[in-house]
């Protein structure tokens, strides 16, 4: 299992799983600003920008508070972000142009991005 399913797992997983990772963070959108969204956006494919936004949208659009929404990026074992909804099983990576949705430790891919 890829260290970003298992950080995706759980809340609990965000906030703990990489402890032992220097290089990935998790943090809130609320506490990203302008220079770290650069630099995911320089780090990420088009492909799985094109999907974090569509994310960031969708949650956008259902009043979903930026301090609840967590974002997991520059895990060097992993190509792609990870962001999901606090105190919920509601988490997904964009990895290879694919929106995965992650339960128990699986995906299953929800949308492709060409």
């Amino acid at each position: 299992m890829s260290k970003l399913a298992l950080a995706l797992a759980s809340t609990v997983f965000l906030s703990a799983a990489f402890s032992d990772q220097s290089f990935a963070e998790t943090r809130p959108l609320s506490e990203i600003n302008q220079k770290t969204e650069a630099r995911i956006q320089r780090e990420i494919s088009d492909r799985d920008l094109r999907c974090y936004k569509f994310i960031l949208r969708d949650f956008r659009s259902r009043k979903i508070k930026q301090s609840d929404i967590l974002v997991t990026f520059d895990d060097p074992e992993v190509d792609g972000i990870g962001v999901g909804i606090s105190e919920t099983d509601e988490n997904y990576s964009c990895e290879d142009g694919e929106m995965r949705a992650w339960e128990g430790g699986k995906y299953e891919v929800v949308k492709t991005f060409p």
